[in-house]
């Protein structure tokens, strides 16, 4: 799995420069996204979800309902947990597949499959509930970068549906902030908000009021474990991540497409400004991760995002030294997160080696 993993990062690198999608690659590197979450054997998550799958499935319906329907449809087919966890990861990735095709049409996407294998994909293959959520999103983000009558009831509805595969995707409704004209006036509302929300939180001992109350009556030790871990400083570093995918959303949108068509110059760039949007609207998490530094995770499905506009930007750069800088902005930022996640958080241990080295399609 090993020797895979790194076959298909290096080819994924050596065609960086391409400016015509190598079909068969895309189609290679998402099937071993699929077996590197499908065929996993001893991820920190597998127990946890063979427990769903085998004893609550038929149990009482569950906040996360969408999830449990999912189980109870594979459960009746004769599926055990192995070929479940395997169907999942066909229906995520074809998901996030066609949600990043939105954005960037027929164009490459091996900045994408290489920014998104050294990182992301590890926390995603043991978080099913999480990526198969943040895949809907992603679906549903076309909703925001369109003018249709019905679209933000559309993208409202998309959230609410991957809410019921995770409950953290409720939290994704502030993405509809994109949709207001008055960018600054926005910006400082979110700013106030949020500051003000967090020195209460802060100051109630890191506990949000009356949210408890509302998770203790779902009567699930899940959400309400989310709730009671007191944090002091740890929100610091989720908050300083927030704060990078904002200035990379922000880099991003200083590319120049000056020497293609002029209404697709525009296009772009409204495209990149509504991604910097998106990217502002996590600051309203920032609250939230005062309280425990799970919900850390919002931040890091926004890095899957920027990764979708750093392709689209790459795709569209004309001018060579423009290329290399998109490049070589994109890996120090995923640098940044593996800093923190796999050094400072010390887990490639526990998340990196278990996918890359107990996997049932490669024993």
């Amino acid at each position: 799995m090993v020797t895979a993993y790194i076959i298909i990062f290096l080819s994924n690198i050596l065609t960086l420069f391409s400016r015509k999608r190598n079909l068969v690659l895309v189609v290679i590197s998402f099937a071993f996204f699929i077996l590197i979450m499908g065929w996993s054997l001893s991820d920190p998550d597998w127990v946890g979800y063979y427990y769903l799958y085998n004893f609550t499935a038929n149990g009482p319906i569950l906040p996360e309902f969408g999830y449990q329907f999912l189980e109870k449809i594979f459960l009746s087919l004769g599926f055990d947990f192995p070929q479940f966890r395997i169907a999942i990861a066909f229906i995520t990735y074809y998901l996030m597949y066609k949600g990043i095709s939105f954005f960037i049409k027929k164009g490459p996407l091996s900045l994408f499959i290489s920014s998104y294998a050294l990182f992301s994909l590890f926390y995603d293959s043991i978080q099913l509930r999480n990526t198969l959520g943040i895949s809907i999103i992603i679906i549903g983000l076309r909703y925001l970068f369109e003018e249709g009558k019905f679209d933000i009831l559309k993208f409202i509805f998309t959230v609410l549906v991957a809410t019921t595969f995770h409950t953290t995707m409720i939290f994704y409704l502030a993405f509809l902030i994109v949709k207001f004209k008055k960018t600054n006036l926005v910006q400082f509302c979110i700013i106030l908000f949020t500051f003000l929300t967090t020195i209460i939180i802060v100051m109630n001992g890191t506990k949000i009021p009356y949210l408890e109350v509302i998770f203790g009556s779902l009567r699930e030790s899940k959400y309400t474990g989310y709730l009671d871990k007191s944090m002091r400083w740890g929100f610091i570093f989720p908050l300083a991540l927030q704060m990078i995918n904002i200035l990379f959303a922000k880099f991003l949108m200083t590319v120049n497409f000056s020497d293609i068509n002029s209404i697709d110059n525009e296009g772009r760039k409204s495209q990149l400004l509504l991604n910097y949007k998106l990217n502002v609207s996590g600051i309203l998490f920032i609250p939230i991760f005062t309280v425990n530094l799970n919900f850390y995770r919002l931040a890091r499905n926004l890095l899957t995002i920027n990764l979708i506009f750093s392709q689209l930007s790459l795709n569209h750069s004309v001018k060579q030294k423009e290329r290399i800088k998109i490049i070589l902005f994109t890996f120090i930022y995923v640098f940044v997160w593996v800093f923190y996640g796999f050094i400072f958080g010390n887990e490639f241990e526990t998340v990196v080696r278990p996918l890359l080295e107990n996997n049932g399609f490669f024993p």
